[in-house]
This record gives structure tokens, sequence and C-alpha cells, in this order.
């Protein structure tokens, strides 16, 4: 049997940047490891958007073998309690902690997964905002304990985390599971370099993984938008976005005598608001089934206002300039990141002048960003060999 590397906790449910995660970390192990298979396992608790599975299975780059979900728990109802009613900190991170070790224990349980785990040369965490807290924080961080159980060696690609994600278990307890991963652990921006190092866990600041498909985009079919009047607008609720915001933007878009375009990248998450958006404007939203049709789209667009992390690089990828909404941890770390001159605070307090200065500032934003996206494939060169698993 050949050889192979695994990916642990692939998320499928529908985002689209998530899939451009998966599929570059394929490319990426198939470089490194180039006489392995890459295998992935996904997010049981989150399952697999059919939509989108399909596109990135028949499009992918390198051969990729879905190796399945291994099982996934709930914090138990007592402990959820706990939470809700909002008992001392430290008794709630001691009580997580321990249920990440007895879930740990769950897993190794479930002999497919075990079998899969020490049949693997390595294994690699997915990149991404990954960490997440509760449930979530709860099966990752247990795959991780679980794989180091079984004496395999365990990488991450480039992710982002905020402080919810170390104060669902404390600093201590953080430390330790995060000191489990193989170094360099590298953070995909500033911020989140900040939030680990403070843990006392050594990092690495570079970005994230999609970045590096810059150089596999030559069978797309890229527009030149430079006249273009068209604005893309691409906003997810979790980061306060609200229908009536958005409505108001695309107003004051239209008044700018532009068309807005309104696009999702994770249809899965967007639909209530879709939905709430079309209700009052008319104007209906495209959901791209994969990353490269997305990056096709994001062409056409004059710039795009988002606060998607994956949108943001989509865009740039297909050199459009980008606005970003810095009302998310993961927007707010690019603004500062690649220097952009400008930003959007709340969407409905901007006007036909801010739209002009987009406009007018469009050179220097597509010239900030590709100066990033250098910067960003010159760090990725000198990460990424640093992640080949080791005898």
């Amino acid at each position: 049997m050949k050889p192979y590397v695994l990916i642990l906790c692939a998320n499928l449910k529908g985002n689209i940047g998530d899939y451009a995660i998966l599929e570059a970390m394929g490319v990426s192990l198939a470089k490194l490891h180039p006489d392995h298979e890459v295998r992935f396992l996904y997010h049981g608790n989150k399952g697999i958007d059919p939509q989108r599975i399909e596109p990135f299975t028949n499009e992918l780059l390198v051969p990729m073998d879905n190796a399945g979900a291994p099982p996934s728990y709930r914090r138990p109802r007592w402990f959820r309690l706990m939470y809700k009613l909002g008992l001392s900190q430290s008794l709630l991170q001691k009580t997580h902690a321990s249920l990440i070790e007895k879930t740990a224990d769950k897993l190794l349980q479930d002999e497919a997964f075990k079998s899969t785990l020490t049949g693997a040369t390595a294994a690699y965490f997915a990149g991404g905002a990954q960490w997440g807290r509760g449930d979530l924080h709860l099966n990752m961080f247990a795959q991780l304990v679980a794989t180091k159980k079984v004496g395999c060696k365990v990488y991450a690609y480039p992710f982002s985390l905020t402080k919810q994600t170390v104060d669902c278990i404390g600093e201590p307890a953080f430390a330790n599971l995060t000191q489990q991963l193989e170094t360099p652990i590298p953070v995909r921006d500033a911020l989140s370099h900040k939030i680990i190092e403070t843990s006392g866990t050594e990092a690495v600041s570079t970005c994230d993984i999609v970045w590096s498909m810059a150089d596999h985009l030559s069978t797309l079919s890229l527009s030149d938008s430079s006249n273009s009047n068209k604005v893309g607008i691409c906003v997810t609720r979790s980061g306060g976005a609200r229908a009536p915001q958005v409505a108001q933007l695309i107003k004051t878009i239209k008044e700018a005598g532009l068309e807005p375009t309104v696009i999702s990248t994770c249809e899965v998450e967007d639909r209530k608001l879709i939905a709430q958006i079309e209700e009052l404007t008319g104007i209906k939203c495209i959901a791209p089934d994969s990353w490269k049709q997305a990056v096709q789209l994001l062409s056409e667009m004059r710039f795009v206002i988002t606060n998607r992390l994956h949108c943001i690089i989509f865009s740039s990828l297909a050199g459009t300039a980008v606005i970003p909404i810095d009302n998310r941890a993961k927007t707010k770390a690019f603004v500062i990141d690649a220097n952009l001159p400008c930003s959007v605070q709340e969407l409905d307090k901007v006007s036909i002048e801010d739209i002009e200065s987009f406009k007018d500032q469009t050179p220097l934003i597509k010239e900030r960003i590709q100066a990033f996206k250098s910067k960003c494939l010159d760090d990725l060169a000198s990460l990424l060999p640093r992640l080949r698993a080791k005898d």
C-alpha cells in the first residue's frame, strides 16, 4: 500500500474558502511528499455540501482521497448549562480541558479513525479560522490529542484564532495543547500571532495557504475590470452586517452610477441574509459553486466590498481591488497587514463621495495588494518546506 499523509478537520459544509484551503493543502503536500497519497478527514458535525463537493472533486489539481469523518461529540448538557449560568471561568476552563482528554480517548475507541491515524506518515491540521470554541474547539483539540497519543506527528497549516479560543481552556492548557504541534506553528495574521505568543507558544506569522494558488490560475478566464461599472458586495452576518445596511449600500452604489453585484462565498451560512437582501432590493445573489468560479466572477468587478477573508483573497488573485469591511478580526488584520489605504466601518454610512474615493484609489489598492501577495508567496515559499514530515 502506498504511504499517505493525512489532513485533519477539513471543513466541507459549503464555504468555498475552506474548499480552497483544502485544495491548496493538497497541492502543497503533493510537493512535500511526492511519493505519498494525500487523504483527508472532514468535520463530522458539519457534513458535506453536495452542491460544492462535486465541482471540488472534478476540478482538483492533485488527487486527494476523502477518508470520511471521525465521530463527533458535543459538550455534555450539564456543561453547556454551567456555561450559560456563567459559573467561575477557571472551573469552566478546567472542565473543558478535561473533556478534551476524555473525548480523545473516545475517538481512539473508534477503530476506523485509530487505524487511519496510525497508518499516516504525518497529520496536518487544515488551516483557516478552525480552532473556534465550544463543540468545534472540543473536537479539534481532541483529535490533536488523539493523534499524538498514537505517536503520529502533527503539523498545522496557517490558521487564525481569537482570544475566545484561548479563553475556553485558559492560557496554560492552551499552550500545552498547541505545543503538541510540530514547529513551526504558522498563524496567518499579525493579530493571531500576538494572541498565540501571549500564551507562551512559539509561532511564525505567515499568511493563508490559499495565496499559494496564485501559481495555479492559468486555466481560468480572468477579465480586465479596469473600466468595469460592477461593484461586488460579499458580506456575512457574523461580522454584524444586516440586510437594511446592505440595501442602503446598494442604493448608494447605484446613485454613484455603478452596478452592485451581491455575491456569497458561503451560501449555507448566508442564506437568510441573502433572502432578506433580495426581498429589500430585488437583486439576486450569485453563489459560486467553487473557488475557481469565484475568482473568475470577481475579476469582472471594478472593486469588491467584503468582510469575508477568502473573498478578499479571491479578489486579489483575480487582480481586483478590495475594500474590506473591518468589522471582523480577519478582515481588520488584512487591512493592517496589507497596509490598505481605505476600509469600511459601517455599510449604511458609505456615501457617494466614499464610492468615488474608492474608484480613485483603485490603482493604489491594487499596488498594495500586489505587494502583499508577493510577500505572501515569499513567506509561503520559506514556510512550506519546513512542514515536510521528518523521520
